[in-house]
Formats: structure tokens, C-alpha cells, sequence
């Protein structure tokens, strides 16, 4: 090598060093500054102004704000583009970025920011879905929330929030109106990410040997880096990983990758693996990056435990965030294995294509997950995007999912499944879960639920309440479009039985979808004599077909079985336009209350 090659390799390194450094030291005081932010509450709002570029009619309906409806209604015409900036006491640190999935081209790879311009302009291409965020300091202090009018489907995919996706992919469904709002967070429910050890170095794995070529295997020189510092950066570049010997890190850690980062995991005939491993570790924060398993390169095809991240052994205080994981022999995540782990926090993280699992929570309790996306799991059983499943003598417990997406799986979108263990206390608000092969939401033997503002939309089943459910709340939910019964409550095999189940204001209409008819919006029976099924009520409930080609049977169905008692709704409940009627229930089993 040359002097001047020498020096320019280098200047590389160090530059390469240096800006890894500042990525730390940024996240690090970003993290004060925002904590500052919040004990000085603004008195001023924000708010948000958008305009959208309409079929035939262009820009002219101009800008509207803070939840006024832009686009149309009952016009068929397709929304083509948006515009959308905030207005208001705005923060210096507070901007909006937004995407569109615009026909035929899909998702832009690019955010637009702003006020500029997302989707096509005389190209006669509708918009299908769109994601809108927050960003800078400041976006932690607030939500932004929005829906739109869906071709065939309307409003019934109700709010969602901060980068869900409001509309749909694959259905080729034109998008016709959206409304916007800002809201402030109150500084009770925002919590500021907290740094997990001093920063008082940032040390790249390049300078331990690590090459990031795709080729080479980088296994022990990041082993190296992360035995000997508290902060690790991983540049740009894919790193091969033994998977026999995962990554394996310690307490006090934060790990951060950069954007283009990858931990690609080499093949392994071990069914048991995982890229990366924490083990009885506290204070851990791996933030940025992608995993990508070795499902296609796996040598053999035994066992089903080939982990993108693997949280086991008592494992407290870990946060996964802003992290794609993909294509593991097993689950994208995995949280457990006795002692139990606690305190876990996963956000923004996206699990895809993944074969056993998106994400599995079995001896686990205080798990938080937000913003957060479950898609595409299959390959071997149970093919969930979330399965929490504890072993025998496991629990699972104090879990909360929001703001989460779980769709495309060969499995349901979200399992609790207490068939050995026991699941109490699980929350699950703000949520889509939709387009699954098998339930949207399926429940056996778990107590003390709530699901709060959720859409599941064209599932098998949107909500199965199979066995020994107790103490469940569903309210302002849409379960609409799924291929059979929105809700079933079909029991077999109990322990004890189904009781104190509660639906509030949640919408249940143009169900069974794959067979006109042939299945109600909810259907209440017990396929067995084992156990019971008492005290549900329904209360301000909306069952409902309003398609042009009716597919929903009756609107509710509960068998006429002495092992059911108890079933109520209120005056608030309403049925229109289902194939055959309001209800099939007799006086003994179904009353009004």
C-alpha cells in the first residue's frame, strides 16, 4: 500500500469512528434535552393543515385542518397526492414526514416532509394507503392521529396512529378522503427512552476486525468489541454471524446500528440459534439495523428455534428499537425461558417473513410493544405475527401492545394461548390486525384483557374466544370483512368456561366474506358440555351490513344450551341490513338489559 492510500484508508476509519461516536453522543443527549422538554408544558397547540390532489377535481377543494375531512364521499373519486404540514406554536425540533402507497408503484421509498408532495400528479394513479409520523426532540410529546375513507370499506378501519398504515396494501383499494389531527401528550404517558450506561466512548467493530463485506465471517471480532465496551457501533455494511455462537450481550450495553447495518446470520444445522443473545442481562438498548436469518440457507430441516434475538434467563430492563429482523429459522423475537424476563420495551421494530413467529412471549412479565409491525410469519406451526404462549409453570403477564400492526401472517395475527401457563393482565389498543390466514385475535384460557380502539378485518375468525376466557374488554373496536364469523364464541374443551366478556361501541358488520351467509356476525355455542359460558353483554354495539351484496347471516346468533347464561345487550345496540335478520336467540339465553 502507498503513503497516500494509507492515510486515505485511514481517514476512513476514523471518520467512520467519529461518526459512529456522535451517533451515541446525539441519541444520548437528545434524550436529556427531551426530558427537559417535558417539565416546561406548552400552553400553545399544534395543529396540522393538508390538502389533497382529487380525481378530476385537483387541488381546488385547497387546505383544511385539524380533522376537517379533505377528499370526497359518496363521488368514487380517487385521492392522487397530499400535501401536510403543522401549524401553530410549532417547536423548533417538531416536524411531520409522510409516505404514500400509491398504485401500481407501491410504497415511496423516500418520506415526504413538510408540506411537500406525496403520490403522482397526472398519472391517473390512486392512492392505497398512507403512514404519517412525527419526527425531531419534540415528536415524543405528541401523536398524530388520522384515518381514511377506503374504497367499499368507508371509515371502518377507524384511527390509527404515529406511522401506522390507515387504507390497505394488496386489495387495490382507492383511498377518497382523509382527516388529520395532532394531539399533545399529557407528560404522564410519555416516556422519554433512558440511557442504559454512560457515553463515554462509542467504539466501532471495524476497529476490532470486523469487515461488513457480506463474505467474511465478523462473528468474533463484534464478540470482541462487545466484551470489552459499553457502547458499540456498528457502521454501514453486512456482517456474516455464526449463529451456533450467537452474539452475546452484556449488562449495561447499548448497541447501535447504523442504517444500512446487517447481521446476517450464516447457515446452521442447529435448530436451536440465534443472531443475537441476551442471557441474564440487565440494562440492555440495541437500537437501528436489520437481522436476517437463515431460513433459506438452513442446513437440514430439524427444529424451529432459530432466533433473530433471543431474551431469556431473567433478562431485565431491555429496549429493541427502530430494527427490522427477517427470514429466522424461528421468531424474529424471542422472550423467555424461565426465570421469567421483565421489562422488556420493543419499538418501532419490524419482524417480516420470519418462519415460527414474529415475535414469542412465554415467562415474561411488564413487555411493552409500540409502533411496531408483524407480518408475513410462515413455514412451521404456529405461524402468529405475536404468540404469547407460557410453558407449564410460565406467565406471561402485564403485557401492552399499541400502535402495533400484525398482518399476512399464515397464522392469527395475535395468539394468547394459556394452554399450559397462565396469561393475565394483556392490553392491546390502537392496533390493526388484519389479513391474517388464520384468527385475527385468537384466545384460550387468559383473564384480565382489554382491547381498546383495534380494527381486524379479513381474518378466518376477526375475535375467537375458544376456552376459559374471564374478565375480557373490547371496546371501540371495527371487526368487519373477516372470512367467517367476526366473533366467535364457540367453546370445547374448558376447564371452567367463558365469563365476564364485555363489547362496548365496537362495530361488527360484512363478515363472512368467503361464503355469503353462511356465518353471523358473532355466534355464541358450546361444541361440547364441558364448562360454561355466562354474563356477556353488549352494550352500544352496531351489527351491521351495509354492502351492496350482503354477506353477514344474522347479525348475532346464541345457542339455545343450558350451559349458556347471562347473554345480554343494551338499547344502544343496533342491527341493520344482515342476509337473515337481527338475531337468533331464544329468552332463556339472550336478553335485553
Amino acid at each position: 500500500m502507498n503513503r497516500n492510500s494509507f492515510f486515505s484508508a485511514k481517514k476512513m476509519s476514523i471518520s467512520t469512528s467519529i461518526s459512529c461516536i456522535l451517533l451515541v453522543i446525539l441519541a444520548f443527549f437528545s434524550n436529556n434535552v427531551f426530558a427537559a422538554n417535558l417539565e416546561t408544558t406548552a400552553t400553545d397547540s399544534v395543529g396540522v393543515t393538508y390538502r389533497t390532489h382529487i380525481q378530476n377535481e385537483g387541488w381546488a377543494q385547497g387546505w383544511m385542518n385539524n380533522g376537517a375531512l379533505s377528499g370526497s364521499e359518496g363521488k368514487s373519486l380517487r385521492l392522487e397526492g397530499i400535501e401536510i404540514k403543522l401549524t401553530g406554536n410549532v417547536p423548533a425540533d417538531l416536524g411531520i414526514e409522510y409516505r404514500t402507497h400509491v398504485q401500481n408503484i407501491g410504497w415511496e421509498q423516500k418520506w415526504a416532509s413538510n408540506g411537500s408532495f406525496s403520490g403522482s400528479e397526472g398519472q391517473s394513479l390512486r392512492l392505497e394507503g398512507i403512514q404519517i409520523r412525527l419526527t425531531g426532540a419534540s415528536a415524543a410529546g405528541y401523536t398524530v392521529k388520522y384515518r381514511t375513507h377506503i374504497q367499499n370499506e368507508g371509515w371502518t378501519q377507524g384511527w390509527v396512529v404515529d406511522g401506522a398504515l390507515a387504507g390497505s396494501e394488496g386489495k387495490s383499494l382507492r383511498l377518497e378522503a382523509i382527516e388529520i389531527v395532532i394531539e399533545k401528550k399529557s407528560a404522564s404517558t410519555v416516556t422519554p427512552p433512558t440511557s442504559t450506561s454512560p457515553v463515554t466512548q462509542g467504539k466501532t467493530v471495524k476497529d476490532y476486525g470486523a469487515k461488513g463485506d457480506g463474505v467474511t465471517n465478523d462473528t468474533t471480532a463484534i464478540q470482541t468489541a462487545l466484551n470489552e465496551n459499553a457502547t458499540v457501533c456498528i457502521p454501514d455494511g453486512t456482517y456474516m454471524i455464526n449463529v451456533d455462537k450467537p452474539l452475546l450481550l452484556k449488562s449495561n450495553q447499548t448497541v447501535t446500528l447504523s442504517t444500512n447495518a446487517v447481521l446476517k446470520a450464516l447457515p446452521s444445522s442447529n435448530g436451536y440459534n440465534a443472531v443475537i443473545r441476551m442471557s441474564g442481562v440487565s440494562n440492555v438498548n440495541i437500537i437501528g439495523g436489520k437481522i436476517i436469518g437463515e431460513r433459506y440457507g438452513h442446513l437440514g430441516s430439524s427444529g424451529e428455534w432459530g432466533m433473530g434475538i433471543q431474551v431469556i434467563q431473567g433478562s431485565n430492563n431491555i429496549k429493541i428499537s427502530n430494527m427490522t429482523i427477517s427470514d429466522c429459522w424461528g421468531d424474529g423475537i424471542f422472550l423467555g425461558d424461565s426465570p421469567y424476563v421483565s421489562d422488556i420495551n420493543i419499538d418501532s421494530v419490524v419482524c417480516d417473513n420470519n418462519r415460527r413467529q414474529g415475535l414469542s412471549i412465554t415467562d415474561a412479565k411488564r413487555v411493552t410493544i409500540n409502533n411496531s409491525i408483524f407480518k408475513n410469519t410462515n413455514g412451521t406451526l404456529p405461524e402468529a405475527g405475536i404468540d404469547i404462549e407460557p410453558d407449564a409453570n410460565q406467565t406471561s403477564e402485564n403485557i401492552k401492545i399499541t400502535n402495533t400492526q400484525c398482518y399476512g401472517n399464515k397464522g392469527s395475527g395475535l395468539d394468547l394461548m394459556g394452554i399450559t401457563g397462565i396469561i393475565q393482565g394483556v392490553e392491546v389498543s390502537g392496533s390493526s390486525i388484519n389479513d391474517n390466514s388464520n384468527m385475527g385475535i385468537r384466545l384460550v384460557k387468559a383473564s384480565n384483557l382489554t382491547f381498546d380502539n383495534n380494527t381486524v378485518n379479513n381474518n378466518l375468525y376477526g375475535v375467537e374466544l375458544e376456552k376459559d376466557v374471564c374478565n375480557a374488554l373490547f371496546k371501540n373496536m371495527t371487526i368487519t370483512k373477516n372470512k367467517s364469523r367476526g366473533i366467535s364464541l364457540v367453546t370445547s374443551g374448558q376447564s371452567q368456561g367463558v365469563e365476564r366478556i364485555t363489547f362496548d361501541n365496537t362495530l361488527i358488520a360484512n363478515n363472512s366474506q368467503s361464503q355469503p351467509g353462511a356465518a353471523d356476525g358473532i355466534r355464541i355455542d358450546t361444541w361440547d358440555s364441558t364448562g360454561y359460558i355466562k354474563d356477556v353483554k353488549f352494550l352500544n354495539c352496531r351489527f351491521i351490513d351495509d354492502q351492496a351484496k350482503k354477506t353477514q347471516g344474522y347479525g348475532m346468533t346464541v345457542a339455545s344450551n343450558s350451559k349458556i347464561s347471562g347473554v345480554g345487550y343494551n338499547s344502544g345496540c343496533s342491527f341493520a341490513g344482515n342476509m337473515y335478520g337481527n338475531m337468533v336467540a331464544d329468552s332463556l339465553t339472550l336478553q335485553r338489559i
